[in-house]
């Protein structure tokens, strides 16, 4: 109980600290009178109660005004008077009648040009791409591993497997390969016929990476020839076909990689006849597949944490590439788990659904970052780094924005 001569106790409330004050949508109360603010030559302000308020100045500091003592005034002698001129009057001029004001003719009101209505231009697509983030200097790189790899595929396989190249595989070969950047070389190439390229020489993770590049176009170009007709299937039948030898060697240097794509792809191939909307489905099992890449790495903890890099890597590749042919695979009737998982059935995000998508590509991020933090990529760390902080984040927005557009090294080099 309280006493009536005690105050009533106030109710506190919880401190918001400096975020909840700024995000907090209470009702704003009267504020109370603030106390006066006494700034110091440091440049430091004190608020509140450590301010002390300017005391006023003492009346014994007045500054008082005497009368000083009277002089006495001396005498003047009177000046003596001067007759005054007479001044003649002049004449006031009589005042002139005012000029009558003609008004000006008004002018036309000038008539507006039409001018000529530009056609709507299409909206370009942006180009993005990881390797657009990058600096000169990894810029390059960069591009003596993925020159390397490409005479890596030539010597291996002979002058057709150099079609196969692409980013991802470069990106595979930087991941299986040590932390050091091997021997340079230069070469002319049927891309560079004038001028010398610099390129890595080849080692064990550049054959590795290239044979299973090989394994992996190969069974690609079989998955396009089941998935389209005799006609449209053509351009798949004629890679196929080239690629043949040198998918053979391939899958007997590396038969382990080899058993599991050809599985993984057999299970994604029964969910598309089973037309399954489950996204988590179809994203695992490739996910799966390429988690395989790292099975020959001898060191056990690296081995473990490039599985988990890979995975939610396979994982993130599945799925932007689901979103990115959506519209395609809506309008030619194939199988795309990301319209029947949001029934997206236009091919046009909702704003809940772009949200749903856009966090779980996030989360496949994340968790490349944190296998990455986890191992010591060496000289390949920065373009890693980026990679999976900046460049994966662009073309996932770019994406759903519907302006992805990957360039190729040339367009990339060009634009430096």
């Amino acid at each position: 109980m309280t006493r009536r001569d005690e105050p009533a106790p106030v109710e506190e409330k919880p401190k918001a600290g400096l975020l909840g004050k700024l995000f907090s949508h209470d009702k704003e109360e009267t504020p109370a009178p603030a106390q006066p603010v006494l700034e110091i030559p440091t440049g430091e302000i004190l608020l509140g109660a450590d301010a002390k308020p300017v005391q006023p100045e003492q009346e014994d500091m007045a500054l008082e005004l005497r009368t000083a003592d009277p002089v006495p005034a001396m005498p003047m002698q009177p000046a003596s008077p001067e007759p005054a001129k007479a001044v003649p009057a002049e004449p006031v001029p009589a005042p002139k009648a005012a000029a009558a004001v003609q008004p000006e003719p008004e002018k036309p009101a000038p008539q507006p040009v039409p001018q000529p209505v530009a056609a709507p231009q299409k909206q370009p697509k942006a180009k993005n791409a990881p390797e657009t983030l990058l600096p000169q200097e990894e810029l390059e790189r960069f591009r003596r591993m993925y020159c390397g790899l490409c005479h890596t595929l030539s010597r291996r396989y002979g002058q057709a497997a150099r079609f196969i190249l692409n980013y991802d595989f470069t990106y595979l070969a930087i991941l299986l390969s040590s932390g050091e950047e091997g021997r340079r070389s230069e070469a002319r190439c049927y891309t560079s016929p004038l001028k010398k390229r610099a390129y890595l020489e080849p080692d064990a993770a550049m054959e590795l990476a290239a044979d299973e590049s090989v394994i992996l176009a190969y069974w690609q170009l079989r998955d396009g020839i089941a998935d389209h007709g005799l006609v449209s299937g053509l351009k798949y039948r004629a890679g196929a076909g080239l690629l043949e030898h040198a998918y053979r060697k391939a899958a007997a240097l590396r038969p382990d990689f080899d058993d599991a794509v050809c599985r993984q792809l057999g299970i994604l191939s029964e969910l598309e006849q089973e037309n399954d909307p489950s996204m988590d489905r179809a994203a695992d099992s490739f996910a799966v597949l390429l988690s395989h890449a790292a099975g020959e790495v001898t060191d056990p903890v690296r081995r473990r944490i490039l599985e988990q890099l890979l995975y939610h890597l396979g994982r993130w590749v599945y799925l932007i590439d689901a979103a990115d042919d959506m519209k395609k695979d809506i309008a030619e009737g194939g199988y795309n788990p990301v319209s029947l998982r949001y029934g997206l059935s236009d091919g046009v995000w909702t704003p809940e659904s772009r949200r749903e998508f856009a966090l779980t590509l996030d989360h496949s991020i994340h968790q490349m970052a944190a296998a990455f933090e986890l191992w010591d990529f060496g000289v390949w760390a920065p373009i890693l780094q980026v990679t999976f902080y900046q460049g994966l984040f662009q073309v996932g927005r770019a994406v759903l924005d519907d302006t992805f557009h990957r360039k190729n090294i040339r367009e990339i080099e060009e634009a430096k």
